[in-house]
């Protein structure tokens, strides 16, 4: 069976900018393998461009959701980010679900990596704030 190398990157060309600026060259490579993949499985039926357009849809959404994956909503309305617990929520003006409320942020993990900047130009990785045993 012959693939089709040229469609699978025009395909992936078109979607490659839905991701972050780092990662749309591995986004552009995760959509063309895949697109391969999906093809050689449909055996001498070719991919219709339907059809390739729907495989790196599903590309880019579990591209997001790994990204995403570590991120936790928080409610912010009483000025503290704290885990919302919807069932004691006590925010009387709910016109909608609490899941479409206005109050919710996303708070991403943070790495032990992240550099932090101490307001005198000085940076310093997270994990060297960190007290260990032998601290005094």
């Amino acid at each position: 069976m012959q693939l089709d190398w040229g469609k699978y990157i025009t395909v992936a060309d078109r979607f490659q900018c839905k991701a972050t600026s780092q990662d749309r060259e591995d986004l552009r490579h995760d959509i063309i393998l895949r697109l391969a993949e999906v093809a050689q499985r449909n055996g001498d039926k070719p991919l219709t461009t339907v059809s390739m357009i729907r495989v790196a849809s599903y590309v880019v959404m579990e591209y997001w959701h790994s990204v995403n994956r570590g991120s936790v909503k928080v409610c912010v309305f009483s000025g503290v980010a704290t885990k919302p617990f919807y069932a004691r929520c006590k925010w009387e003006h709910k016109p909608f679900s609490c899941r479409e409320c206005t109050y919710l942020a996303v708070r991403p993990v943070g790495s032990l990596n992240q550099e932090l900047d101490d307001g005198e130009g000085n940076t310093q990785a997270l994990i060297d704030t960190l007290a260990d045993d032998d601290a005094i």
